[in-house]
């Protein structure tokens, strides 16, 4: 699906300053209601599709990221389910994978490949004109990609978004960004989840999720993104979402 922004419908608004305007006010609610997910009913949709399709779409994704020859795993919610439920967490309504991060061009191979798998690109996410997390639809369920990068301390950085509503935004793609500092995650092994599949995760699990969840043995419903003791929001620091 071809990005709004890059439309000529979109590049003629922008041409008229009215119409522009009346046009981000207009779509601004779709926008954050896409960012939010806010209805129950989708919401719970959603889970019940996880929990239909996530061990095909975790395959999926796994193929794909080997293909590609990337340093991949299970990362956050999804993660957490594999490592404590042996599959997924009864309220997860996504799913999320992580790769190391050596080489920029690598997201549009990943989009290709993607693509061609059959999933649709939903968003992506840029910090300093560089894309840190993808984001696909597969039927109703949803895979988010992030990267992370290996500094020179030897730690892995993490970065997510998320919009404040205590800060009027100068633009309704304008996110604000959570960033952490973790235990190096680019070592791998392979655990069994509880269909028998064989998945990558992080050798350092046990540090990695307790650094983004505290306490992670106790299942906790009510855990709130960014809340983890690592997890930091980052002050005048803003990134940017594109819907496709």
């Amino acid at each position: 699906m071809k990005s709004i922004r890059k439309s000529k419908i979109y590049k003629a608004l922008r041409n008229n300053r009215v119409t522009y305007f009346l046009y981000e006010k207009t779509i601004q609610k779709y926008r954050l209601a896409l960012m939010k997910n806010t209805s129950e009913e989708d919401k719970k949709a959603r889970i019940e599709e996880v929990h239909e399709l996530g061990y095909q779409i975790a395959g999926m994704a796994e193929r794909i990221l080997e293909e590609l020859g990337l340093n991949f795993f299970a990362d956050m919610g999804t993660l957490l389910g594999f490592v404590r439920e042996k599959g997924f967490i009864k309220w997860d309504d996504d799913l999320d994978y992580g790769f190391i991060l050596e080489d920029d061009s690598v997201w549009k191979k990943i989009e290709t490949k993607m693509v061609e798998s059959g999933f649709e690109k939903m968003r992506e996410f840029t910090l300093n004109n560089k894309i840190t997390e993808q984001c696909y639809r597969y039927g109703k369920a949803s895979i988010d990609i992030f990267s992370h990068k290996i500094l020179d301390n030897g730690k892995a950085t993490v970065i997510a978004y998320f919009r404040d509503p205590e800060i009027k935004y100068k633009t309704p793609d304008t996110v604000s960004v959570f960033y952490g500092e973790f235990v190096n995650i680019s070592q791998t092994t392979l655990t069994t989840l509880e269909n028998g599949m064989h998945v990558h995760i992080p050798v350092e699990y046990d540090t990695y999720l307790s650094q983004i969840y505290g306490n992670w043995r106790v299942p906790d419903p009510n855990y709130k993104d960014g809340s983890g003791p690592v997890v930091k929001k980052l002050k005048d620091v803003y990134g940017h979402v594109e819907h496709f």
